[in-house]
């Protein structure tokens, strides 16, 4: 189980792809890997389940 506590606006990894926490509720986060600023509707946004938030890590942790 990770220890992140998830929040909108977290840059974190998944399975080897940088994005960033879109949404957060009880079920799942969102995490977008691919944005279009002027196109909010062709952003590319993975759900991780809470059995899979081991696999997640905060982006800077990931670089070290």
């Amino acid at each position: 189980m990770s220890k992140i506590s998830f929040v909108e606006g977290l840059e974190v990894c998944y399975k080897q792809m940088y994005g960033v926490v879109r949404f957060v509720c009880d079920e799942y986060i969102t995490v977008c890997v691919r944005t279009f600023p002027n196109e909010k509707v062709r952003d590319v946004c993975l759900i991780v389940y809470p059995n899979q938030y081991g696999l997640v890590t905060l982006a800077k942790e990931s670089t070290k």
